[in-house]
């Protein structure tokens, strides 16, 4: 007797969302019961390196493989339309600054809570970010607060981390007054466009810095 295939559909998402996307979209082909699950596992884990560009064999740019990346990743976002807990979307091969904002909205218009982001493309921060708890940004993203004149408002946010990170101290410090729950700031190897850098939040239990070898906290 098969005993996963009598399990409910929301356990069967649940353990879904412990594989890779690309992993758990491979499960459509077992069963016409699997074909429609992925579009209700409530995290996503989607990465460019190494499972689709394979720079082992030589396929780190090449732009076929590119575009294949990308066009899982849109066809894997237009399936979803349950809400979305987690993300972590690591793509820093991709130079399309549009289409990682696109997908980035895409989650954050679903209520994401908790966004690992990678990319190698400036990304605005946008004021639709209002339900993120958990913030982590990585891969040299350069960050402006402020888009068309709307200031972003983070009220739920308690954990932001950015890593190798350009950021400007002056939109870092209203970053903060974005965050009045901010718990926890995890900030490692941030490019800083100054020397005057000011850390100042009321709500603040945990502050961490990585330079190199060194960590503080």
């Amino acid at each position: 007797m098969d005993g996963v295939s009598n399990l409910p559909d929301e356990v069967l998402c649940h353990i879904l969302s412990f594989l890779t996307t690309k992993e758990a979209a491979l499960t459509s082909i077992l069963a016409k019961r699997w074909r429609n699950l992925l579009a209700f596992v409530p995290s996503l884990t989607i990465d460019d390196h190494p499972v689709f560009l394979h720079p082992q064999y030589g396929k780190l740019y090449r732009r076929e493989i590119i575009q294949s990346f990308t066009h899982f990743v849109d066809r894997v976002l237009t399936l979803q339309g349950s809400p979305l807990k987690k993300l972590s979307l690591k793509c820093p091969t991709v130079d399309d600054t549009a289409r990682v904002d696109g997908w980035i909205s895409n989650a954050l218009a679903r209520g994401v809570s908790d966004l690992d982001l990678t990319s190698g493309v400036s990304y605005q921060l946008s004021p639709k970010c209002s339900t993120l708890v958990k913030l982590k940004l990585n891969g040299w993203i350069d960050i402006a607060l402020v888009g068309g004149g709307v200031s972003v408002s983070l009220p739920l946010l308690k954990t932001l981390a950015l890593d190798s990170v350009g950021v400007c101290p002056k939109e870092f410090e209203s970053l903060l007054r974005a965050m009045p729950s901010l718990e926890e700031l995890i900030l490692v190897n941030v490019g800083w466009r100054d020397r005057d850098v000011k850390v100042s939040s009321a709500s603040l239990k945990t502050l961490t810095i990585e330079l190199g070898r060194f960590i503080n906290r």
